[in-house]
């Protein structure tokens, strides 16, 4: 039976709550966000694990971020270990990039929740990060559905990150109990 499992509102991943971050990813001092490193050391674990991991966000910049991080920390290149999908891409070249997905080289989607949210099948992936939350709930349970679907035949994880004391919190309560 197919199961998915929502890993709390906070970052909680059972496999990785008590991974530390990596001393070389020079976290302290630097100018990325938590929640940006956080999805780099969940983007390593699943490399090992060969499991695949989805990014959905609300915004490109955000996108820009985990994208210079897998670059300089993790020395992945886009259309290899990463791809993306974001509001800038031509339809016809998101069906391409989804193929692509599914090979075993190919870690980590990086997708705009607008523009990749609905009509697209990742069920290769067992992992989904919910990297901001948006005010419409119906955007981040497309998301999730991405992996979550119908032709998924393993158990699927959804994390949303959210950082302690921000008003992001106050919204994922209100998008999450409607």
């Amino acid at each position: 039976s197919m199961e998915a499992k929502e890993s709390g509102l906070l970052f909680a991943g059972e496999e990785i709550r008590n991974h530390e971050l990596s001393s070389t990813s020079g976290f302290l001092g630097s100018t990325h966000s938590g929640k940006a490193w956080a999805a780099v050391e969940m983007a390593r674990w699943c490399e090992q694990q060969k499991e695949k991991l989805v990014i959905f966000s609300e915004g490109c910049d955000e996108l820009d971020e985990l994208q210079e991080l897998f670059n300089r920390e993790l020395s992945w290149k886009q259309g290899k270990e990463f791809l993306r999908i974001d509001g800038k891409i031509r339809a016809l070249d998101r069906l391409d990039v989804v193929r692509r997905f599914y090979k075993p080289q190919t870690t980590v989607m990086l997708i705009s929740t607008k523009a990749g949210g609905v009509g697209i099948n990742l069920t290769c992936a067992t992992r989904c990060i919910i990297f901001d939350q948006g005010w419409n709930p119906v955007d981040n349970h497309q998301a999730v559905a991405r992996i979550y679907r119908f032709g998924q035949t393993r158990r699927t994880f959804v994390y949303r990150f959210v950082a302690a004391g921000a008003v992001l919190l106050c919204v994922l309560c209100v998008c999450v109990c409607v």
